[in-house]
């Protein structure tokens, strides 16, 4: 979101103040999407791989790690 809004700044910027009428950064639909889906992908590999690897060891083991 901070993003998106970031590129309507900078467009807005460069567009008014410089009279440079071409976009440089567009965020639409889309890209949101990806970057949704991307955190949402990260974030279950990194609660899932650490949690099966826990799973293979003896309870004991795993306390010990920490």
């Amino acid at each position: 979101m901070m993003f998106g809004l970031g590129a309507v700044g900078v467009n807005l910027f460069l567009s008014e103040q410089l009279l440079f009428p071409i976009q440089l950064l567009r965020v639409g639909i889309r890209q949101i999407v990806i970057i949704f889906a991307l955190s949402l992908g990260v974030a279950f590999l990194d609660t899932f791989v650490p949690c099966y690897r826990n799973s293979c060891k003896k309870p004991i083991d795993v306390i010990k790690d920490i």
